[in-house]
């Protein structure tokens, strides 16, 4: 039968991301079933959809039940890629008839149902359902920022919250605004869905001068719903015991060298002082035809509600919404405090650019808007062989998943293990990373038939066993070019994915007799091995199709997910030089485990982890005037026993010493390289 394409509905989130209720962890690899809520048995499966076809003639194909999640733990089409679930809680006759779900780990444990799902029906199934959007990020105001001083606004542009939401004024502005948030102590049934915030303005000393006073949201594209007709709401109440008459505009910045910025003027809105009233603007939104766009991917759109600079104020707002089409009242979505922290902190992102000239750079969360001002800094990197660390003077109540540093290398397994444990495990055979020797060789194997064979430089203080490939296919072995107690390079000659089963393993193990276990999942195929605690397992996803050396890549980088603590006793940080030049022997750094005699000293240059001896700045003392008699004593307290001219020969005193000292042209401690990254 022909399908009526308004019964279809987007699913409401149950979670944008499963995660397992135990450990916390996105849910790879899990699945959901949808059953009829009124026959929740193996013939009472109820069918869900993915869109397909065209805009104009919109196709609703089935999916696969029980659907199975991607590796992330998000829902997918049955084929591993990502997609949005659509319900239709009819039956054939058009009657109401809602889902039972049940959500379930990889291994088949229970995570959570949901009944009678996706709420009552109170349409008309022959009219038309409207799905709707809420384009603004986190309109309850969850993940506000608290402004210092009580809220108080000291620049033009403030960041208040994540997802795009800034307060502005004027560049010079004399009035006092204080932005605040109110937590709402208890449930209300107004405003609507019992939000826990609203956004608070208050304003004295009033300047008629001051033409912007905004609470404005921000949208990183200029495009961004160019040509729709849409619909703002918020709900809001004005304090003071008088109505207050805002304006609502939309602006358009088109980026830095694009067409000039242009503000329309949407409409008026005089917010109540009884209660809580919902306020709905429709707007329609101008294409950008002819309009040039900057260079710079810094463009943006923002809609504006610009209170009044005249009068004192004291107002409130919660509830900002905005989806296409137009209404004349909206009704706030439930949105699970998951879904708000996943939609407000991901769109506080800043695009890349487009000609990558912020790569290693710090990335910004949160608006531009006339001038930069990031909520926080983040700077991506590749692994280096530092992990995450914080010093403590004792190794007792340390945040839960950071690692009391005592020298030693761990690879991180987070808080269910106790401190004791984590002593225990130490000294793996760590992969140190990139700049340590991680390279690709090849050679000519028996019959001609050229094989990739990669190999990295390890640590390891102490007896342990050698790794273990059971029945992985890989060939792996163990060299000591020095000492026993000298880096130990694994060498692994990797086969082609097609000769690796699925499910078989690798082991390698530390002195204390943990191990960490890589095992192999072959085109979907495989079940993770048990039997080995304590340890930590790693799945390594590959392809029948791979090659040994895509395989190897593979392989090597689950070994780089370990991370090493590292040995600061007695060292200073230094920040890496990165080919600044501050560093004047950044070339001639020499390996970490060199001032230990745990390996002969060798050069590895501008790295991180790496080491250098303190040093003297070359320099010479100028000769001091003869006429300046100095004492020399023999004991604390003693007569003088000879006195004379400075350069002179003292005939009593100290033998001097020959120090063997090392020049520079800088003075400098004994210290090792990091990379500096901010946890804001």
């Amino acid at each position: 039968m022909a399908q009526n394409i308004f019964q279809f509905l987007l699913e409401p989130s149950l979670q944008e991301m499963f995660r397992d209720k135990d450990t916390g962890l996105p849910l790879n690899n899990g699945n959901i079933t949808f059953y009829k809520d009124n026959d929740r048995t193996s013939t009472g499966l109820k069918p869900v959809y993915k869109l397909a076809g065209t805009p104009s003639d919109p196709v609703f194909e089935a999916l696969p039940n029980p659907l199975p999640l991607t590796g992330i733990g998000t829902t997918s089409d049955g084929f591993g890629t990502d997609t949005k679930v659509y319900y239709n809680p009819y039956d054939d006759e058009g009657n109401p008839e809602l889902y039972y779900i049940e959500v379930r780990s990889q291994t088949g444990v229970l995570q959570f149902t949901r009944e009678g799902w996706p709420g009552p029906i109170l349409v008309d199934p022959d009219e038309e359902v409207e799905v709707l959007d809420n384009y603004f990020q986190d309109g309850q105001f969850l993940h506000h920022i608290d402004v210092e001083n009580e809220g108080l606004i000291t620049q033009p542009i403030t960041n208040i919250a994540y997802g795009g939401w800034v307060f502005r004024v004027p560049t010079v502005f004399t009035s006092t605004n204080n932005v605040t948030f109110t937590r709402f102590t208890d449930y209300v049934t107004n405003p609507q869905q019992s939000p826990r915030y609203a956004l608070n303005v208050v304003t004295t000393s009033p300047s008629t001068a001051e033409n912007e006073k905004d609470i404005m949201w921000v949208n990183n594209n200029v495009n961004f719903l160019a040509g729709k007709d849409v619909t703002m709401q918020f709900e809001a109440v004005s304090n003071t015991g008088l109505s207050l008459n805002v304006e609502i505009y939309v602006e358009k910045f088109y980026g830095t060298g694009g067409t000039a910025t242009e503000t329309f003027f949407v409409g008026f809105v005089n917010i109540e002082e009884t209660e809580y009233q919902k306020y709905p603007v429709n707007i329609s939104i101008t294409e950008n035809l002819q309009k040039l766009i900057g260079d710079n991917d810094d463009d943006e759109i923002r809609f504006i509600v610009r209170l009044p600079s005249d009068q004192n104020l004291d107002v409130s707002f919660t509830n900002f919404m905005l989806v296409e089409g137009t209404s004349s009242s909206l009704e706030y979505p439930n949105t699970s405090d998951y879904d708000a922290a996943l939609k407000s902190l991901a769109s506080s992102i800043d695009n890349p650019a487009y000609d990558q000239t912020d790569v290693g750079k710090f990335l910004a969360l949160g608006s531009r808007t006339d001038t930069d001002t990031p909520l926080s800094a983040l700077v991506w990197q590749d692994p280096v062989p530092t992990g995450a660390v914080i010093m403590y003077s004792s190794s007792t109540n340390f945040p839960v998943g950071w690692l009391y540093c005592d020298g030693s290398s761990y690879d991180l397994v987070g808080p269910q293990e106790s401190l004791q444990n984590l002593v225990s495990y130490n000294n793996l055979y760590d992969v140190v990373g990139d700049n340590y020797g991680l390279g690709q060789d090849t050679f000519t194997a028996p019959g001609g038939v050229t094989v990739d064979q990669f190999n990295a430089t390890c640590t390891r203080f102490g007896a342990a066993g050698a790794p273990n490939a059971y029945t992985s296919g890989f060939t792996l072995v163990v060299t000591t070019p020095g000492s026993p107690t000298d880096e130990q390079v694994v060498q692994v000659t990797a086969p082609a994915g097609n000769l690796v089963p699925a499910g078989s393993y690798i082991e390698l193990f530390a002195p204390s007799g943990r191990s960490s276990v890589y095992w192999f999942e072959v085109d979907n195929v495989g079940t993770e091995p048990t039997g080995f605690s304590p340890s930590l397992i790693k799945k390594v996803v590959i392809s029948a199709a791979d090659t040994s050396a895509q395989v190897a890549t593979a392989l090597f980088n689950a070994l780089r997910t370990q991370v090493q603590v590292p040995d600061m006793r007695g060292l200073f940080p230094r920040g890496l030089d990165g080919g600044r030049g501050i560093d004047p022997d950044a070339a001639s750094r020499q390996n970490a485990n060199s001032l230990d005699g745990n390996s002969a000293p060798f050069t590895v240059g501008d790295v991180v982890g790496s080491i250098q001896e303190d040093a003297f700045q070359d320099h010479e003392h100028s000769p001091i005037p003869p006429a300046v008699n100095f004492l020399v004593t023999t004991a604390a307290g003693a007569a003088p026993s000879g006195s004379g001219n400075i350069g002179a020969e003292a005939t009593t005193g100290p033998a001097s010493t020959n120090l063997d000292a090392r020049f520079s042209t800088e003075t400098r401690p004994t210290n090792m390289y990091f990379t500096f990254i901010i946890k804001a």
